[in-house]
């Protein structure tokens, strides 16, 4: 499974909070995957799209914060 969506479904089938949103998260950073995509994808593992884009609005302020403090 190497196409990113394969990869997206891979990362929630085994959930793990921290490593799934950094690997979908690092998709769309590199223009693989749209944040709509991977809402669609999280729905299909019960995870709302509210959730999504609130944990994508943290990883975002946590990438901010940790720039500022270099």
């Amino acid at each position: 499974m190497t196409n990113p969506e394969s990869i997206a479904h891979e990362a929630f089938e085994d959930f793990s909070k921290w490593e799934t949103y950094t690997i979908v998260f690092d998709l769309m950073d590199k223009k693989r995957l749209t944040l709509k995509k991977i809402a669609e994808i999280a729905f299909k593992y019960g995870i709302d799209g509210a959730v999504i884009d609130a944990r994508r609005r943290y990883f975002l302020q946590l990438r901010r914060q940790y720039k500022n403090s270099l």
